[in-house]
């Protein structure tokens, strides 16, 4: 295994490969490249012979792209979030959500039957019937609650989904920043 330098082809970082190896990810920006392309970015040697002198004439590479660079500090020593960081989870209340429907159908019914019994039997079963309605808007308030918290949840998980694609840390300042996406390429 040998790591000699190369240059990326997507952020025109300085990095390090293992040539043996034909592709690689780039550690700062997370593209991944081909290994020669890379090396090649890095130094290409053009070689002619000249009267018998051979002129070697160095290319370090496109420049660096600028979409990559730390706003505070300029600098090209930035890392990918998604390479430092697992993928965001999103946390569902569909569970929560039918069991608050199931309570509220089940004391709606059992407030329904309770009206009935005490229409036919004409007794006092009336504070039964209350009851069930009580349940009943509770699990409705309940399945509300649920879906708004729902909601608020998964406006940040897009959030912070976005920050875990397209974002980027400065390994020298510790300033973190988006990258647009029509810029990258994966």
């Amino acid at each position: 295994m040998s790591f000699i330098p190369a240059k990326c082809t997507q952020c025109g970082a300085n990095i390090t490969v293992d040539n043996t190896k034909d592709a690689g990810v780039c550690e700062y920006c997370g593209t991944a490249f081909v290994t020669e392309k890379a090396i090649n970015n890095y130094n290409t040697y053009i070689t002619n012979n000249y009267d018998g002198a051979n002129i070697n004439i160095i290319n370090q590479g496109p420049p660096i792209n600028p979409d990559y660079l730390c706003p505070q500090c300029t600098s090209n020593d930035t890392q990918a979030l998604r390479l430092i960081h697992f993928k965001p989870e999103f946390k569902s209340y569909e569970d929560e959500c039918r069991i608050a429907i199931a309570i509220g159908v089940f004391s709606l019914s059992a407030a329904l039957v309770s009206l009935v019994l005490a229409i036919i039997v004409n007794s006092k079963l009336w504070y039964l019937v209350i009851m069930g309605i009580i349940f009943c808007l509770i699990s409705v308030y309940s399945y509300g609650a649920l879906k708004l918290k729902e909601e608020e949840i998964n406006k940040q998980y897009v959030e912070e989904l976005n920050w875990w694609t397209n974002g980027f840390v400065c390994k020298r300042c510790g300033k973190k920043f988006l990258v647009s996406p029509k810029n990258k390429i994966n």
